[in-house]
């Protein structure tokens, strides 16, 4: 019988992931011509970004200057390359977009083997056009990265018995395109969810979502939405944001964006994280300068109240996920003082 560590090698090999790339090739297509509505999109797109502030210098911790190169890279990109395939940049599939990693067939798998996989999870993966995804070699008709995505909502509903789509509301620290807001929308979310990320990646999942049709809602008219999309990058737009969703009724998610930020950056945004009534943060064990196993495990040893699973992440070595629920009917504490602006020293990952 092979051993663990030859799985492990061959879930993360560079030959197999080449050969699920030619399969996928087979059922690939090229991108369509723009629309009218297409047109219209990239052209606001490339205006917000024209508008934005240059990126702070890379003068910070490792962590930090690794997204403001990225940050730099994507504002170069959307100006000479077409926004419409941006999923296919290098920049976006660096840091986020993964595709036919051999590693996603094991999720895929334990995706299958769940009970409600025809009528719930096979539906919610299928994928959209926008952006020009690339097809999964087992799955053509949707993406490696909404598989990922669904997997990790998966292993936190499994472990905590709450169904994402029942929070009324979502607050996720460092969105990337918007693609787990789509799928919590796939998967029957009708509430509040609320986006907090750099000013750049905000323009993105305004396009990208646009594009979806989804309920989008600027940060000045909340008070009249029961329901939206709201992506906010500003200290006041994000507090407003935090009173319209209610955090001590959400789940708050952020798949690698605080375990790539430095210390000063997430402890601006954990007082927050206290208020929710679930949590869903997927880490690398180190990056940059943060040893974030101990960090997250410290943290959560600091906060009883929640029922915690802490674990590795079975198909990523030296990953792993940290899941928590509120007791429910718990008494929210009182929230927290505002927090200052953490956007120009934070991102998203995957």
């Amino acid at each position: 019988m092979p051993s663990l560590s030859s799985i492990g090698g061959l879930l993360h090999s560079k030959r197999l992931k080449a050969a699920c790339d030619r399969i996928a090739a087979r059922r690939d297509r090229p991108l369509p011509a723009a629309t009218p509505r297409d047109e219209e999109l990239v052209t606001e797109l490339r205006r917000r970004i024209a508008t934005l502030d240059p990126p702070p210098p890379d003068d910070g911790q490792p962590s930090e200057r690794v997204w403001r190169r990225f940050v730099q890279q994507f504002r170069d990109t959307v100006g000479r390359e077409d926004p419409r395939a941006f999923l296919r940049w290098p920049t976006i599939v660096k840091a986020m977009f993964v595709s036919n990693q051999p590693y996603l067939s094991v999720e895929l798998l334990s995706l299958r083997a769940r009970h409600d996989w025809r009528s719930r999870w096979r539906p919610a993966l299928r994928e959209s056009p926008a952006g020009h995804p690339v097809p999964f070699w087992a799955l053509p008709w949707s993406s490696g990265n909404l598989i990922h995505h669904a997997y990790h909502l998966a292993q936190f509903e499994a472990r905590t018995g709450r169904p994402v789509e029942q929070f009324p509301a979502v607050i996720e620290f460092g969105g990337g395109y918007g693609s787990m807001c789509r799928l919590v929308h796939q998967l029957g979310f009708s509430g509040r969810y609320v986006i907090y990320d750099l000013p750049e990646f905000s323009a993105l999942q305004t396009f990208y979502l646009g594009s979806l049709g989804l309920p989008l809602v600027d940060a000045d008219r909340l008070a009249g939405a029961d329901r939206g999309v709201v992506r906010v990058s500003d200290l006041s737009e994000l507090a407003r944001a935090l009173r319209w969703a209610d955090a001590s009724r959400c789940l708050f998610v952020a798949t690698w964006s605080l375990s790539e930020t430095p210390a000063h950056v997430r402890e601006t945004i954990m007082p927050t994280v206290e208020q929710c009534a679930g949590v869903l943060i997927a880490y690398w064990r180190i990056f940059g300068e943060m040893n974030n196993h101990e960090y997250f495990s410290r943290w959560a040893a600091e906060h009883p109240a929640f029922a915690w699973s802490h674990r590795p992440i079975t198909s990523l070595p030296e990953h792993f996920y940290l899941f928590g629920t509120q007791p429910r009917g718990a008494i929210p504490r009182p929230a927290p003082p505002a927090m200052r602006s953490a956007v120009a020293d934070s991102a998203e990952v995957r």
